[in-house]
């Protein structure tokens, strides 16, 4: 009723949880407004070095103005269930070219991108133009920065946000911030409680899931050793075969350097 709208952050904690960091009530959606919140954003976590961060939004109003002007050298992603929604709004609509799309985005190394584009060229060369418009760094993990340990391609974490204060959404300002606030404070108590039950050490359980799957993978390979910290991965085909540098933490599937968390190759090595 106060015509208003709420800006937010909210980042991803070392559970792969939704962590909020930052939101506020201002008079409209804009590039001033935007840049106001991203300057005070910027204030209060400290953003200097800006090429290790990486924001990931669904291009809300004025919002790539305001980065131009406040985070200049940031890492930018574009949600890839949006992107989708907006090539199927384009005209290119069918499971096939959904499948199609989504082998792309999830491809983590270039040559898998690049694979993968081929096949939506022989499918429909408009929607390989219409995507290739597409920067691949904003929507595929192949061109993903290594430098945030997050290889997500959804926005969810907004989308979460947004349900937990769905019932403030009715109330007047003050009574809105309040509210917010007292499902945040919950929130972040309880999982504060959760994670003082963890029996995995310094692994949150939800990493520690994905680990545990990793291990199972990791089974189908055979780890010949090249020096001191160098393995070739080799599994049951001739393409599934990588390079594993334990020093550097890489693995040339880049699963590693993206997540942070060791891939199936590396923990065969390891």
């Amino acid at each position: 009723m106060y015509r208003a709208q709420l800006l937010a952050a909210v980042g991803v904690d070392g559970n792969n949880n939704i962590f909020p960091i930052a939101y506020a009530i201002v008079e409209k959606e804009c590039k001033d407004t935007w840049q106001w919140f991203l300057n005070y954003l910027t204030i209060h976590i400290e953003i200097e070095e800006q090429y290790l961060w990486t924001f990931m939004s669904d291009k809300q109003k004025g919002l790539l103005e305001a980065f131009e002007e406040v985070l200049p050298n940031v890492s930018h992603r574009f949600c890839a269930r949006h992107l989708h929604n907006n090539f199927k709004n384009a005209g290119f609509p069918g499971h096939v070219l959904k499948d199609a799309f989504w082998k792309a985005a999830r491809a983590t190394t270039v040559e898998a991108f690049n694979i993968g584009m081929s096949e939506i060229f022989e499918l429909d060369k408009e929607v390989y133009e219409w995507l290739s418009t597409k920067l691949p760094s904003e929507w595929s993990r192949s061109h993903f920065s290594p430098l945030s340990k997050c290889d997500m391609l959804l926005n969810y974490v907004c989308e979460v946000f947004n349900s937990l204060i769905l019932d403030a959404r009715d109330k007047p300002i003050i009574k809105i911030l309040e509210t917010i606030r007292h499902i945040l404070m919950a929130r972040i108590a309880f999982n504060r409680d959760k994670a003082e039950t963890w029996t995995s050490g310094d692994i949150c359980s939800i990493i520690k899931k994905k680990l545990h799957t990793n291990m199972k993978g990791a089974s189908g390979y055979i780890p010949p050793k090249a020096d001191s910290w160098n393995y070739e991965i080799i599994g049951s085909t001739d393409i599934d075969t990588w390079a594993v540098d334990l020093y550097n933490k890489i693995c040339s599937c880049r699963k590693w350097e993206l997540s942070g968390i060791p891939c199936k190759h590396a923990i065969c090595a390891i």
